[in-house]
């Protein structure tokens, strides 16, 4: 199954596989991711502002981790106390939601199948 032909937004529980802990589930998770979205709509801009960066550098391909890392140092240097509060989980998910809005993004970004 290709990678977008899986709309992960609508994942019926086929990969509820529980989180370490068993705490939550993968669709827990995407809930949660969602909400988290709606709520900090900054967060992605920021997520596509960077990686627009690193492309428009002529970088062929890179780490949705790096660039989480590198928000919060921009943040935490830049910001006047304001930081952002990243979740790691969401990492993969703001990269496949940019690859699916943008298709330079397919190839930029390293996609293994969600399992949390």
């Amino acid at each position: 199954m290709n990678l977008f032909d899986f709309d992960f937004r609508n994942d019926p529980g086929g990969d509820s596989m529980p989180h370490v802990g068993g705490a939550d589930t993968a669709t827990d998770l995407e809930a949660k991711f969602w909400e988290y979205h709606a709520e900090n709509p900054h967060v992605y801009l920021a997520f596509k502002r960077a990686a627009l960066e690193l492309l428009g550098a002529g970088v062929q391909h890179y780490g949705a981790g790096a660039i989480f890392e590198y928000l919060r140092f921009e943040t935490a240097v830049r910001a006047s106390g304001d930081t952002f509060k990243l979740n790691n989980n969401y990492r993969s998910r703001y990269s496949r939601l940019l690859a699916e809005e943008d298709a330079r993004f397919v190839d930029f970004f390293e996609f293994r199948t969600l399992k949390t």
